[in-house]
């Protein structure tokens, strides 16, 4: 598996392949990733590889990878991941007993809170009641 990541993704994904028996390729900006999301994803065996450039830079690396070698993205342009991610909205649906009234997630490049919206939506289609607000805010400042 490959990713490209500044910390959370890269960590998981060394975790799970570790636990899978696979290989997990990483991509980081150089300097800028946080040490201890790094220091996971090393403990669990994936192979680091540091790029020059940003985030976009490296997930550009990892498309061509993916496009040349039997290799499976897992950042979220991968819909399988979306896919898995989703059952987390059934799971607070299931223990709340219903929608939550706000569900507050950061957002880096929008995966998490894509796959929180596909499950939400998919329960209120199946008939469960479910009101999306969007509303942002920039980095350091409440609402």
């Amino acid at each position: 598996i490959i990713c490209a990541s500044t910390g959370n993704t890269s960590a998981s994904a060394a975790a799970y392949a570790a636990r899978a028996g696979l290989t997990a390729f990483v991509l980081i900006p150089e300097g800028k990733i946080a040490l201890g999301k790094l220091a996971q994803a090393m403990a669990h065996g994936a192979v680091v590889l540091q790029i020059q450039g940003n985030f976009d830079d490296g997930m550009r690396l990892v498309r061509e990878v993916a496009a040349e070698a039997p290799i499976t993205i897992v950042n979220s342009i991968n819909p399988f991941r979306l896919q898995g991610q989703k059952t987390a909205a059934f799971e607070i649906v299931e223990a709340l007993g219903r929608a939550p009234d706000y569900h507050c997630l950061p957002v880096g490049n929008a995966g998490n809170i894509t796959a929180y919206w596909i499950g939400y939506s998919e329960l209120a289609t199946a008939g469960g009641e479910t009101t999306t607000i969007g509303r942002s805010h920039r980095a350091g400042q409440g609402p």
